[in-house]
Formats: C-alpha cells, structure tokens, sequence
C-alpha cells in the first residue's frame, strides 16, 4: 500500500488525464470517474492511516519518555530562600495592639465585601 502511495505521488500529470479529458472538460464516461474516485478514496485511506501511525508513534514515544523520568528522576535542588523578617511596627511610635485593631478589621471589611 505504501509503494501504491509512492507510485501515486511521482506519477505524472499527463499519466493522470489525457489531452481529450481535459479539453472536453464535463464529457467524461463513468468509467474515468470511478477510477478517479477509487483513487481518491485510496489516498485519502493512505493519508488517514499514515497520520493516526504517526500520531500513535508520538504517544507511545511520550509514555517512554515519561517512564525514562520516572525510572531516572535528576537530583531536583530545593531554592535557597532567605527571607528576612522585619518584626517592628512601620512607625516605632504605633503599638502592636493597633495594628492588630487595623489589620482585623482590614480582614473584617475584606471578608463582608465578598457576599
């Protein structure tokens, strides 16, 4: 099937359709357009299949690789983080307590606003 594929892709225009075919346009016999049909119809079964094969060797070449992954799995290095905390107020002068009045109802405010 893939050498009638072959054959069907180098084939030549002239081997296709005849001068007589082509000048008397509509004017073909059933016969010509059988075989044109059959024709069609077989390349686009070639066609079909080469593509659900390739498609096919792609999700099996993917499932390799992610077994590969998992049989091998690299060395993953944790992100050095340093995270600096400043534990005093904005202002010096403000006191703890206020800023947990104000952040509460920062929360407070933020959660009414959601219903």
């Amino acid at each position: 099937m893939v050498f009638y594929a072959v054959l069907l892709f180098f084939k030549k225009p002239r081997d296709t359709y005849s001068n007589t075919n082509i000048q008397t346009g509509l004017n073909m016999n059933s016969g010509s357009v059988s075989s044109l049909l059959v024709e069609a119809g077989s390349l686009m079964l070639i066609g079909m299949v080469f593509v659900f094969s390739f498609l096919g060797l792609l999700i099996v070449g993917i499932h390799l690789i992610a077994r590969f992954c998992e049989a091998f799995p690299g060395e993953i290095e944790e992100p050095s983080v340093n995270v600096k905390r400043n534990n005093q107020a904005v202002q010096p002068g403000i006191d703890g307590n206020v800023i947990a009045a104000i952040s509460a109802a920062i929360h407070t405010h933020r959660h009414n606003s959601k219903k």
